[in-house]
């Protein structure tokens, strides 16, 4: 563990209640991957937001579309909830520091017979005749709107959000491009693409 052995001091020095809740306190509640093109195997690790600040922020800055070119950031339920679609909720990023995409997923979409949806971050925008980025990942291209480009910088702070309360806050809109049926079974949600300036 690199939680401070004076943490453990402290804890047990409160009693056995406060020991047992220190404890508790020490079980990952976030599973976290770095994705790397060349390298042999990717970064990942269990977190606890109790303790452990997690290194998302450098691992954002140092996306280049290849070591590495996407990052992940899953909550886990909570105790006692079984891990499926419906408590699936997650944020992930790829692409490179100055121009990558982020997608989130989070439970909901009953209306269209889903349990969870994954969907396009993009900045509150009002440009209806924005054209079309191209994300390059190592092995495809990501089309996404200019208002969903997101750079390190403005990653971090989403990602840091996410991390604290298992939400991305009111501040982006989302574009759905997915939804998951209880049993697996995924919905598709995206539009063919609309080229040029009938694109909106």
């Amino acid at each position: 563990s690199t939680v401070d052995v004076l943490e453990y001091l402290s804890a047990w020095a409160k009693g056995p209640q406060a020991y047992s809740d220190f404890q508790v306190s020490l079980n990952p509640t976030h599973d976290y991957s770095a994705m790397y093109e060349t390298k042999r195997s990717d970064v990942s690790v269990d977190l606890s937001r109790e303790h452990h600040r997690g290194r998302m922020d450098r691992h954002l800055r140092d996306m280049d579309g290849s070591d590495p070119w996407a990052i992940v950031l899953s909550a886990r339920p909570p105790a006692g909830v079984e891990a499926d679609f419906s408590t699936s909720r997650y944020l992930q990023a790829a692409g490179s520091a100055e121009a990558m995409t982020i997608e989130y997923c989070a439970p909901g979409g009953a209306e269209i017979g889903a349990v969870s949806v994954r969907s396009v971050v993009g900045h509150r925008h009002e440009s209806p005749g924005e054209r079309d980025v191209d994300i390059v990942l190592p092995r495809s291209v990501e089309t996404i709107r200019r208002h969903e480009v997101f750079t390190a910088q403005e990653a971090t702070e989403m990602f840091e959000r996410f991390y604290r309360t298992d939400t991305i806050g009111d501040d982006y809109e989302l574009r759905p491009i997915e939804g998951y049926r209880a049993d697996g079974g995924l919905i598709d949600l995206r539009k063919p693409p609309i080229r040029g300036h009938e694109h909106r």
